[in-house]
């Protein structure tokens, strides 16, 4: 005996199939739900044995598995009504051989925790979708047949296959990335600038699947074919029954930009921003003092110029923002950008130099035998000295090289109050960490910690 029970709260519709013991190997208690992404107002109707489900052509349909087995597998069905050239999934073939993955049906293992299965439909029609299940005992081998069945009708909307869901183009130049069209009832409208080339545009789209899309008489392949978009130029949307629909191309034009300028420039690591000085052309990018190994760590370059404009590293090779790599030790060299407006008319040279800000180079303790010198992180503001065990490191006097001449240091002991440091002179408490405050000539301020590291211990 079976029974169909239907949830109407929201957009979630169950059904539920009380089953004869005798006649299924797994715990009789199934549910198959369905629900759509859009409300769509869907219908439960007792259809033969089973329920009635309406959705839309490219809307998901979310099938669920509640109870005990340990496989089941789902077959969202073959269309019983329409034409058979669009049959993609035969459970009676699987009847035959046992094979799930021949026929496209979709295995789930629940005692693994498989519970869901998304399907989206993509030709109208009436579907029997089937649900079998095997018993805990049988690992997965003993599928019965037609544990469960339901109908789910997909309706088609009236424009699925002629439609464009995207519609972009690219390649226009190299000052130009991607353009997406607003893609309105008959029209794909496009806001360029006006230095683009439009005489071999290349189109990435997406249709409904079965559509075809030409120009004339050629059809379109996404990201393949090229069409000159500087004359009057429409496409034709054909669908799998033959409907057609044209879609003309509308270019809205900007004047050509004449402006050649670096707008902004910044490392995405250190979300620094530098400052640029037009009436010299100079970018002063702040980044921390970091020689040798810890020199070669990369960086990500961001920037923003006038719009279109071309930019070219030293190399005169065209750069882009988020795709340009640099480092510490790039910067012993000149680094500059070569901006050129998109008319190709003005450009401007804009050198960029760096900012150390307040910092540490080097340093050593002044009185111990041999003077240990400094090992510096950079990146995490840290330095450490070795010291013999037995060491007494509670009046050490360390010599520090600051990154820019001019700058002040002061120093705090574990709970101790900052005092002023002075080179070679200033006697520091070793037994725990010490924090060193640097301070340049522009009132900046940075902090390192500086420890021991015993050795022997």
């Amino acid at each position: 005996m079976r029974s169909i029970k239907s949830i109407l709260a929201g957009v979630s519709v169950a059904f539920t199939f009380a089953c004869q013991q005798e006649q299924v190997a797994f715990t009789p208690e199934v549910s198959l739900q369905g629900f759509t992404l859009d409300e769509i107002g869907e219908k439960v109707n007792e259809v033969s044995d089973g329920g009635l489900l309406e959705t839309n052509i490219g809307e998901e349909v979310h099938f669920k598995f509640s109870g005990h087995a340990e496989k089941v597998a789902i077959w969202p069905g073959d269309s019983v009504l329409d034409s058979k050239d669009f049959i993609s999934h035969n459970y009676l073939s699987f009847l035959e051989t046992g094979d799930v993955r021949k026929y496209n049906g979709f295995s789930l293992s629940p005692s693994q925790g498989e519970t869901d299965y998304k399907y989206v439909y993509d030709v109208p029609g009436l579907y029997q979708v089937h649900i079998v299940g095997s018993s805990v005992g049988s690992r997965g081998t003993e599928l019965q047949q037609d544990t469960t069945s339901i109908f789910v009708r997909v309706k088609d909307q009236g424009n699925y296959y002629n439609s464009f869901f995207s519609f972009s183009i690219n390649r226009l130049g190299d000052n130009y990335g991607v353009f997406e069209a607003e893609i309105e009832e008959n029209e794909l409208i496009f806001d360029l600038p006006g230095g683009v080339d439009l005489s071999s545009v290349i189109a990435t789209f997406d249709v409904a699947p079965y559509s075809k899309v030409f120009v004339g008489e050629t059809e379109q392949i996404s990201r393949r074919t090229r069409n000159n978009y500087g004359r009057s130029l429409e496409y034709r949307i054909v669908s799998p029954r033959g409907e057609e629909k044209l879609m003309k191309v509308v270019i809205n034009q900007s004047e050509i930009e004449t402006e050649a300028k670096m707008l902004t420039y910044s490392i995405s690591e250190t979300g620094e921003e530098a400052v640029i000085d037009y009436t010299t052309n100079t970018i002063s990018l702040p980044l921390a003092y970091m020689p040798d190994e810890q020199g070669k760590m990369e960086y990500t370059a961001l920037f923003e110029s006038t719009p279109y404009a071309v930019i070219y590293d030293r190399n005169d090779a065209v750069t882009v923002s988020g795709d340009t790599k640099v480092n510490y030790l790039d910067f012993e060299n000149p680094v500059f950008y070569r901006v050129v407006s998109e008319d190709g008319q003005n450009e401007q040279i804009f050198n960029v130099v760096l900012d150390l800000g307040p910092g540490l180079k080097s340093g050593k303790v002044e009185n111990l035998m041999p003077a240990p010198e400094l090992t510096f992180n950079y990146m995490e503001k840290t330095a450490s000295f070795s010291v013999l065990n037995g060491t007494d490191i509670s009046q050490l006097k360390l010599t520090l090289e600051t990154v820019n001449e001019g700058s002040t240091i002061k120093f705090t002991e574990e709970n101790g109050q900052s005092r002023p440091f002075v080179n070679g002179e200033t006697e520091v408490d070793f037994s725990a960490p010490v924090a060193f405050e640097v301070t340049d000539d522009q009132g900046r301020s940075i902090v390192y910690r500086i420890s021991t590291v015993v050795l022997g211990a």
